[in-house]
């Protein structure tokens, strides 16, 4: 799911301990862009998780997770 409080950031939201390779979402189509050709300012991908637990696509732009996601694993003690 995707939601933005400001027109140039997305934010996604998704269920833990998914399997890797989960769908979160596109985020060419939820920014607006068909392609990364359409772009004329850099897409900039900021994760408050480590990057190393999801992938983007260079060119479809799909964001999937590259790892299970457990909070309790990532966050510990809170």
């Amino acid at each position: 799911m995707a939601t933005g409080d400001r027109d140039d950031t997305l934010s996604y939201r998704l269920v833990e301990e998914q399997p890797a390779g989960t769908f979160i979402g596109d985020i060419f189509r939820d920014s607006g862009l068909s392609s990364r050709a359409q772009s004329t300012a850099p897409i900039v991908f900021v994760f408050l998780s480590a990057s190393a637990h999801f992938a983007i696509g260079s060119s479809t732009g799909l964001l999937n997770t590259s790892a299970v996601i457990d909070r309790d694993v990532l966050c510990p003690g809170k």
